[in-house]
């Protein structure tokens, strides 16, 4: 998939239909990652997520990277990498 993206990183509609089912699973990894590991809002963060509107702000979960994962399927981390 690498070399068939083309130059500054635009993927083409039909490179964006296969990525997309790659790209969702990836997310649903991540979300899995955080919501086992990650650590809920604190006492501050909670009122502030209230009086913006967010609904259930106590199942939010806090996960610190130093850097965001790359994908390890080989298309999709090529497609992140070029964009």
């Amino acid at each position: 998939m690498e070399a068939h993206l083309h130059v500054m990183g635009i993927i083409t509609p039909q490179q964006f239909e296969m990525l997309l089912p790659l790209a969702c699973a990836w997310a649903a990894e991540q979300e899995r990652t955080i919501l086992q590991t990650g650590v809920g809002l604190q006492d501050s963060q909670l009122a502030d997520a209230r009086r913006v509107g967010v609904a259930r702000p106590d199942r939010i979960r806090l996960f610190r990277v130093v850097r965001i994962p790359s994908p390890t399927h080989p298309d999709l981390a090529a497609a992140a990498s070029a964009t």
